[in-house]
């Protein structure tokens, strides 16, 4: 990909308030545009591979969309994966399904993010483990109907402090940005982070 100019400023694909926290936290000079993208358009059965798909899909949906061929364009997609995937939830009580499943259990959580400038494209994924604590049906619930779930990838936040026991591998990646490896691929392109 071509270097680009350091005062250039980011644009983000992406609607998520935790990407955006992310990115702020970081010190980056951005802007969000949020694509209409049918998420549901892509499939694959190999996780990593199908955030690697979305993310690609919303970044070439903001860039067509907005006209973004000469801006530097980052998207991302997050899952969660237990045996298959878990992304936000259809409602509370799918919500409470979701959690059912994954408490008290090791699952994956993926992130693929896509970069792009002047019609080239870099994308990856990154996996963390994370394990949730054992709570009853009635915790579930309880934690369900006041977290405000719908809105994120297996119906829980690791920020919230309250679900997960541990976690392995980037903390920023569960959160929806795995911001150590996206700060090396913007240095490579000459975008630094104030």
């Amino acid at each position: 990909m071509e270097r680009t100019s350091k005062s250039c400023k980011i644009v983000l694909a992406s609607g998520s308030p935790r990407r955006k926290e992310l990115l702020e936290k970081a010190g980056y000079d951005f802007e969000i545009l949020v694509p209409n993208a049918d998420e549901k358009s892509v499939s694959d059965a190999n996780p990593k591979k199908l955030v690697v798909k979305e993310s690609t899909l919303k970044n070439r949906s903001a860039v067509e969309q907005f006209g973004l061929n000469d801006r530097v364009v980052v998207s991302a997609d997050t899952i969660v994966y237990r045996k298959k995937e878990y992304g936000k939830p259809r409602d509370l009580q799918d919500a409470v399904e979701i959690l059912t499943v994954l408490c008290g259990r090791w699952h994956s959580v993926y992130t693929g993010v896509t970069i792009s400038v002047n019609g080239k494209e870099k994308s990856f994924a990154v996996r963390s483990l994370v394990k949730l604590k054992s709570m009853s049906k009635r915790e579930i619930e309880d934690y369900v109907y006041t977290a405000k779930p719908l809105d994120k990838a297996g119906a829980y936040a690791i920020q919230e402090n309250t679900m997960v026991d541990k976690y392995v591998g980037s903390y920023a990646n569960i959160v929806g940005l795995p911001m150590e490896r996206l700060v090396k691929e913007l240095r490579k392109l000459g975008v630094s982070n104030g």
